[in-house]
Parts: structure tokens; C-alpha cells; sequence
């Protein structure tokens, strides 16, 4: 028996409605599509085959866009074939004259019209007006397989030397250290090429500065390196043991960082902020694989992280990246962040500084927040800022 019915009036953007329909668990759902996209019933019913029992196993309704009398009969008829169930009319991507067209048939049935507002967990009730908060929970493999995609991991701690704790205080500890852990890090990235088990001796490496000494005491420390000696010149020499502490070392400890940033962020209640946080994963699309290095799942919307720590990472080609990525789960109705390690250049640095100002300009332009070595600290403030209200909004 079909007790509560989900009548999705579909328009524009697709994220909410499914968004809404997890908030309000329907037995089935029903489609009124605009006859200008009529794609969107076949969009809608792949994201939404997703979701365990629920059938969606039926014909949708077209009508036009500007047509009230069309509107208001396609959901009188779909009302006739549940006698005795809920009717939810879910108005949150409809066209106008739709919207208004469902919601006087919930009026008239004593049913509800709805508007899912995701940025604060609640339904909005129309035709009986007052706000239900809702628990809009998504976890980030359900999130990816409504867009088709099947996260698969680049990462695993077990391949490291050393402890998953340890692993994460070395990172922290990178961030701690400021800009001589960035410039010392940058060096790594090219003295650390090789395989397997090995030492990069002195010759390949240059005079390093005594703050910069200290951070590879560090990383010695946590185990990340061993066997760390330096030269009267200020050359160093040192042992990775294995290709995995080479790759961390490279770049993969500050998509780690902003991890456990992400998952120690507390709402109000001291529970956890985001419903689930993940990192260092691919989602394969037309046979190439797109990066994913940090997401962060907020109320069934997704928070997306590409890390850099080269010591130049200031391209566009990297926002066109992240942006393509986000274009594959979700696009407009997520969060992008580009986060580095690096230092922006300063106003001395006439060259260098005119680009970067390009370079947050393109940012802009593709609504992107660019997080920079500055701001690493603060990073969980600001994923939690972009979650809650976004610089750029998620629509």
C-alpha cells in the first residue's frame, strides 16, 4: 500500500528535489516535468533509482511551462490514483506558473506544498505555513552513485612507515611551521624522486636554512624520514623507506591535513559538523579518472577540496580542473575550495603578484575560494563557513 506520495514539479535544478525526497521518505514518487526540459524525468529518475525502496516506476506529466490549467490538472490526476495517501508537492526547482499551479491543488486536497531549503535543513510548508526542520543526511558514496559515480580510493595509511597518528601530526605540524615547512617542502617534491627504499644523498640536495633543518627534524621525529644529516654547507642527505612516505611527503599530507580538519569541525551541539568527511579518491568519467582530494558531505550537498602544494600553484588550469570535477557531482550545487600550502606573492614581487591577482580574478569568475599557506590554520573555520553560507551560492 502506498501510504505518502512525493509529486516532484520539475523545472530547473535537480539536487534539491532529490534532496527532498530523502527528507521526506515518500513510498513513490510522481513527476510533473516542463515540456521545454523533458530531459529532467530521465536525469531525475536515474538519480533517484539510487535510493532503496522507492518506486519511481512511472509516466510522467508534461505540460508547459506557462500553463496553470495543465499544472493543476496533471496533479489532480496523479491525486486520483492514490486514493487515501499523503500528497507531498514538492515546488523547489518549479517553473512559476507550475509552482503555482500544484501548490492550489495542495490547498484544495489539504495536502502539503513544500520548498526544500537545504542550506538550513527544513522544509519549508507552504499551504500550512510553518517550518519543519529536517535531518538531510547523505553520505558521500550514496551522494556520488546519484550522479553515477563509484568513488574508488588512491590512499591508505596502512602503505606508510608510520602510524596513521603519527602521519597526521607531521601534517599538522607542516601547517604549524608556516613558511619554512613551505619552502622545505617544495625542495622534497624534487630531491624525492626515486623508488623503493632509498637515500637522497647531499648532492642532490641544496643549502637549506636552520628553520628549514628544524622541519625535517620533524618529519625524523614522526619516522616520516630517518637518517637526517647536514653538511658545513647546510646540504642535507636523508632515508625514505618506502615509495608511500615518498608520495605523502610529495603533496598527499595536506589533502590528510584538511581531512582532519574537516571531521574534528563540531556543530553548536558538539556533534560532529559535516555528516561525513573522505579524501584522496578518483570517480572515473568517460574512461579518465577526476580527483577528488578532499569532500566534505553538508546536509546532502557537497563540499569539494583540490589541494595543491607545488611551489607555484597559482594556474588556471587548475581552477578549469576543479570546476570540471564539480561539474561531474553536482556543479553549481557545490562548494569549491582551492587549497595550497603556498604563500601568495608579495607586492615586491611585481610579476609574480600580478598574477596571482589573475589568478583569484579567474577564481572568482569560476566561484572558487582559494585557500593559501596563510589561511591553512583557519581551514576548518573557513570549510565550515562555505558550508553554512557559502561565498558562492550553491543553486
Amino acid at each position: 500500500m502506498t501510504n505518502r506520495v512525493s509529486v516532484l514539479i520539475l523545472g530547473g535544478r535537480l539536487a534539491p528535489n532529490w534532496l527532498g525526497v530523502l527528507a521526506v521518505r515518500p513510498d513513490a514518487v510522481e513527476f510533473v516535468v516542463s515540456s521545454d526540459t523533458p530531459g529532467r524525468y530521465e536525469e531525475a529518475c536515474q538519480v533517484l533509482t539510487q535510493l532503496a525502496d522507492l518506486d519511481v516506476a512511472c509516466e510522467p506529466k508534461l505540460v508547459s511551462a506557462y500553463s496553470f490549467v495543465e499544472t493543476r490538472n496533471a496533479c489532480l490526476d496523479i491525486a486520483q490514483g492514490y486514493p487515501g495517501a499523503e500528497l507531498i508537492f514538492d515546488v523547489t526547482s518549479a517553473p512559476k506558473v507550475m509552482g503555482f499551479g500544484a501548490y492550489e491543488v495542495a490547498r484544495f486536497l489539504l495536502q502539503r506544498a513544500i520548498v526544500v531549503d537545504t542550506a538550513n535543513g527544513r522544509i519549508i510548508n507552504l499551504t500550512q505555513p510553518r517550518d519543519e526542520l529536517v535531518g538531510i543526511q547523505v553520505p558521500l558514496e550514496q551522494y556520488l552513485a546519484c550522479y553515477g559515480r563509484r568513488p574508488v580510493r588512491t590512499f591508505s595509511f596502512e602503505r606508510l612507515s608510520v602510524s596513521q597518528e603519527h602521519a597526521i601530526a607531521a601534517a599538522r605540524s607542516l601547517v604549524e611551521a608556516g613558511p619554512p615547512a613551505a619552502e622545505v617542502m617544495s625542495r622534497l617534491r624534487s630531491w624525492n624522486q626515486g623508488k623503493g627504499k632509498r637515500t637522497v644523498p647531499f648532492r642532490r640536495t641544496r643549502p637549506i636554512s636552520p628553520e628549514e633543518l628544524a622541519v625535517l627534524r620533524q618529519l625524523e621525529a614522526f619516522g616520516l624520514i630517518s637518517d637526517l644529516r647536514q653538511q658545513d654547507d647546510g646540504r642535507v642527505s636523508y632515508m625514505l623507506l618506502n615509495d608511500a612516505d615518498a608520495n605523502y611527503l610529495n603533496g598527499m599530507w595536506l589533502e590528510v591535513y584538511v581531512w582532519d580538519q574537516a571531521r574534528q569541525c563540531v556543530n553548536e551541539k558538539g556533534t560532529p559538523f559535516f555528516d561525513e568527511c573522505d579524501f584522496s579518491f578518483e570517480i572515473p568519467s568517460n574512461g579518465a579518472r577526476k580527483e577528488i582530494d578532499c569532500g566534505c558531505m553538508y546536509r546532502g550537498q557537497l563540499i569539494h577540496c583540490s589541494c595543491k602544494t607545488e611551489s607555484s600553484p597559482f594556474h588556471t588550469a587548475y581552477l578549469d580542473e576543479l570546476r570540471a570535477v564539480s561539474a561531474l557531482v553536482g556543479g553549481h550545487f557545490t562548494s569549491r575550495l582551492f587549497v595550497t600550502n603556498a604563500l601568495p606573492p608579495s607586492e615586491e614581487e611585481h610579476g609574480a603578484y600580478r598574477d596571482y591577482q589573475r589568478f583569484l580574478a579567474q577564481a572568482k569568475d569560476r566561484e572558487t575560494v582559494v585557500v593559501t599557506g596563510h589561511e591553512l590554520r583557519r581551514i576548518a573555520e573557513t570549510l565550515k563557513r562555505e558550508a553554512a553560507r557559502p561565498t558562492y551560492a550553491r543553486i
